[in-house]
């Protein structure tokens, strides 16, 4: 994602951007002194993501105070990155770069701590974190292990399997509440939750369509992949079918449309406009299919 599609998403100044930018950074520094300082340099082994700023997304709708915010940053990059580290392993079965095993063991237990010590001072949220927690893993599991084009998913197996990938996202939002200036309705945070679900199907069918031929070649589990086997014979080689992709651009569009409504009173939030950068890029992405299936159409 462009820089400047971050500025739009988060809505802040350049000058905000490179402030939050600078605690990642230095973030990144003190993860490689630490955990890897036989390296003789404080080169940043883990990349910045949009979920790096995660928490600028829920500010406005969470009252954050800007004091918390350097925290919140710091510890949602080192969530989510672990997160994104474990998938690329899982999706590769291999280690790439050789760094990547030794930084993700540190990284981990590197969150695992943070998240320790958050449910020490707020132990409420300590079991559903733990939950939430479990599901992933499991999620990684049967992804890898379990499903496949072979044994076919139905809309209510995939629904769980996307909600289960993006359950590292609502152990962040629980984290966000406890650091509110005010009073946060239990409301507000289950809408968020659901908003959440049904984003995490519609992205993950966009991702999906994006690397079908790339998770194939990996054994991995892939939402069109799975379309495709349940229209063809298992023998049959896979391949691009445009029928199939316009069928599952629709289908996230309804996704991320029902994510869209579930915060249709927080239209200035973050969230609401990464919610709606993606729907517009499935909806271009629909209209460009269809656009081309009318000039074909019309040569016939």
């Amino acid at each position: 994602m462009k820089v400047e599609q971050v500025l739009d998403i988060l809505n802040i100044t350049n000058q905000e951007y490179i402030e939050f930018t600078n605690i990642i950074n230095s973030v990144n520094s003190k993860f490689s002194i630490k955990n890897l300082g036989f390296l003789k340099n404080d080169a940043p082994l883990i990349s910045n993501s949009i979920y790096s700023y995660y928490p600028l997304m829920f500010k406005n709708i969470m009252n954050m105070g800007k004091d918390n915010l350097p925290f919140l940053i710091e510890f949602s990059h080192l969530h989510f990155i672990s997160l994104f580290l474990l998938d690329k392993i899982y999706d590769e079965q291999k280690f790439s770069n050789s760094l990547d095993l030794l930084v993700l063991l540190d990284l981990y237990h590197e969150n695992q701590n943070n998240l320790n010590m958050i449910t020490t001072y707020y132990p409420d949220i300590k079991e559903e974190i733990q939950k939430y927690l479990s599901v992933t893993k499991e999620g990684f599991f049967k992804e890898k292990y379990i499903y496949s084009y072979e044994n076919s998913l139905n809309i209510s197996e995939i629904e769980t399997y996307c909600y289960n990938k993006y359950s590292y996202a609502k152990i962040a939002l629980l984290i966000y509440e406890k650091f509110c200036n005010t009073f946060l309705d239990k409301e507000i945070i289950d809408v968020l939750k659901e908003s959440h679900d049904y984003f995490a199907v519609g992205r993950q069918i966009l991702d999906d369509l994006d690397d079908y031929m790339d998770d194939y070649s990996h054994n991995s589990y892939n939402i069109y992949t799975n379309y495709y086997y349940k229209k063809n014979n298992l023998s049959k080689n896979l391949t691009e079918s445009k029928p199939l992709q316009e069928e599952l651009t629709t289908l996230s569009i309804e996704y991320l449309k029902k994510s869209l409504n579930m915060v249709k009173d927080y239209t200035e939030s973050g969230w609401y406009r990464y919610i709606s950068f993606y729907l517009n890029q499935a909806l271009g992405k629909r209209n460009l299919m269809l656009n081309i299936k009318n000039k074909i159409d019309r040569l016939y």
